[in-house]
């Protein structure tokens, strides 16, 4: 038991809990596209069961609050992105403004009531709730712990465009002193940039000097 390859490639997860199968222990199989991915479900059986929680949590078809999705999907795959927590901490206040609804129960709908009643925050920062949320449910979706993703056919609210804005004089010696104690080329192309009037864009930054 452990983690191991397959003949396709794959990796198995052979997880064992509750002691020896004769006396009611517990056999967990299921193949993953990575090493870690499989580490990462194995890992989070053994977590589940020494907590007290369901062991086969990941596998059962039952019905779950957004918080208990949350969970399951940060233990899974979220621990591994470099901003993991921070994500984790968003969703768990979504999941409270949200009361923590049963997974059976929510709809899109129910989000973009929850949207509209969120005035006082940004398009942008609403987007990127539904964005995480979303993920979440995709990624349970891949190891099937759920069927559907209620926030699939959700469209993204419309985000009004940056007005753009020209910096005043002192700004801009404020800038080009910070940028001229640099080991780069970004002095040069601010002043380029600042006698012409051209948009920092990466076609500009990639310029060579030539001699």
């Amino acid at each position: 038991m452990g983690i191991n390859r397959t003949t396709s490639g794959k990796w198995l997860a052979d997880v064992s809990v509750g002691g020896r199968l004769v006396f009611g222990g517990k056999r967990i199989r299921k193949t993953f596209r990575t090493q870690r991915e499989a580490s990462n479900f194995a890992a989070s059986v053994r977590g589940n069961y020494a907590q007290g929680n369901a062991w086969d949590f990941a596998f059962r078809q039952q019905d779950y609050q957004l918080s208990e999705l949350c969970d399951a999907w940060y233990k899974i795959h979220g621990k591994t992105l470099k901003n993991g927590k921070v994500r984790m901490q968003t969703l768990n206040k979504v999941c409270k403004e949200l009361g923590d609804s049963w997974f059976s129960k929510f709809t899109r709908a129910d989000f973009m009531i929850y949207r509209s009643n969120n005035k006082n925050v940004s398009a942008s920062t609403l987007n990127h709730y539904h964005a995480y949320l979303s993920a979440v449910f995709n990624e349970l979706i891949r190891i099937d712990q759920i069927k559907t993703n209620p926030l699939d056919k959700l469209k993204c609210l419309k985000v009004d465009a940056t007005e753009l804005s020209y910096l005043e004089k002192p700004e801009i010696e404020v800038l080009m002193s910070a940028l001229h104690t640099r080991e780069s080329d970004a002095y040069m192309v601010a002043k380029i940039c600042l006698s012409t009037g051209t948009r920092w864009r990466v076609r500009l930054v990639t310029l060579k000097l030539r001699m």
